[in-house]
């Protein structure tokens, strides 16, 4: 295969988007230094709070199957400076139960109010979501703490309870590819 001195408008092409996929690369390497950080802060403002919590509910033990339980998410989102960090009590006795408050409580003081509070009927469970902003350097960053409550399907004080039903329809449009 020949080389012609001039490059063609392929190769400039190819040439472009090396360019571009190399200067995306730098900026994504620059972003995830500042991954760090925001873990740090985020393990600063958390530990304290998870401390205030009563270790037997981070203790799953296999012989107490229908025990109260702590799960923990942390996820740091490289693409818009965001640590996600999700705490969830699986298996309360209800939403205002004793382990329910234990875990809900520590997180009252943050100084944000909830950003979102949703309860869900399909499974009884109640979600408070807060979003924390702060600046790190020029960088604005975020903390969303999402602490959920997920009752055991056998809960005394907590059931699902049908109150009417509701007829969905919706118009889909449909599509398909024509070529002439």
């Amino acid at each position: 295969m020949k080389t012609s001195p001039n490059p063609s408008p392929a190769t400039d092409l190819l040439t472009s988007a090396v360019a571009s996929s190399t200067e995306r690369l730098a900026r994504e390497r620059a972003r995830l230094a500042t991954l760090p950080r925001l873990l740090k802060a985020a393990q600063r403002l958390v530990a304290p709070r998870l401390a205030q919590i009563p270790d037997n509910v981070f203790d799953r033990r296999l012989d107490l199957p229908n025990a109260p339980y702590v799960t923990l998410d942390l996820c740091p989102g490289t693409w818009n400076n965001t640590v996600y960090l999700t705490l969830t009590l699986e298996n309360a006795s209800g939403l205002n139960a004793e382990e329910s408050l234990a875990v809900l409580e520590p997180f009252a003081d943050l100084p944000a109010e909830p950003t979102r509070d949703s309860q869900y009927s399909s499974g009884v469970c109640r979600y408070y979501e807060f979003t924390l902003q702060s600046e790190t350097g020029k960088t604005p960053v975020r903390l969303v703490i999402t602490v959920g409550i997920n009752v055991r399907p056998d809960s005394p004080t907590c059931r699902k309870v049908l109150v009417g039903q509701e007829l969905v329809t919706r118009v889909e449009p449909k599509y398909e590819v024509v070529c002439e």
